[in-house]
């Protein structure tokens, strides 16, 4: 298990309800009179596994307002997961967003659609539902659907990041290691093994 936290950078429009999703996770509580964030806001967060480890995650809760969009991406870099939020279901807002996330991380990106206490008629659009489907299909993306003032889906949509996230992790750091031998490989084998006089 790896010691160093993983991040998570949660993206979205004014208003989409991120800072509320985040205190319904941590604190098991709505407000709905919560200030709007200014810059980013951080949350460290340790999630106990049943085998008796933890894997530490911090969380990024980033300004949605226009004015702060230009420093968001300072926010993203690094990412391991990004959460980008939305709440009412439309493709070019999606779309918009993915493309924005994508210019300053390749990390995954998990969907969320927020308030579906407020705009459940929104998810129940056959049509739209099917061209949802399609694109995260092709995007391998995958969608929660949410509610911090109920907590429909809250804590799985969490968990499953800070799983997720450490797996990505885990495996990025595997990988860096085999490079790393792999490149002391080739360095080594510039000199040969034997000098012939």
């Amino acid at each position: 298990m790896m010691s160093e936290a993983i991040k998570i950078v949660i993206y979205g429009s004014f208003a989409t309800g991120k800072t509320t999703l985040v205190e319904r996770f941590k604190k098991d509580t709505f407000d709905n009179a919560v200030e709007s964030t200014i810059g980013a806001a951080f949350y460290a967060i340790t999630l106990p596994l049943p085998n008796g480890g933890s894997i530490k995650a911090q969380i990024w809760d980033t300004a949605g307002m226009e004015k702060f969009k230009s420093i968001v991406p300072m926010y993203l870099r690094g990412a391991t997961i990004v959460i980008f939020c939305f709440d009412s279901p439309k493709l070019d807002i999606i779309r918009e967003g993915i493309r924005f996330i994508r210019t300053a991380t390749d990390a995954k990106i998990v969907l969320v659609q927020t308030k579906i206490d407020i705009y459940r008629a929104n998810i129940i659009n056959e049509d739209l539902t099917m061209q949802l489907n399609l694109f995260l299909e092709r995007g391998e993306y995958k969608i929660f659907y949410t509610s911090a003032k109920t907590g429909h889906s809250v804590k799985e949509l969490f968990d499953y990041c800070i799983i997720k996230g450490n797996e990505i992790k885990n495996a990025s750091f595997v990988q860096e290691q085999r490079l790393e031998i792999k490149n002391d490989i080739v360095e080594n084998s510039k000199y040969g093994c034997c000098v012939i006089n």
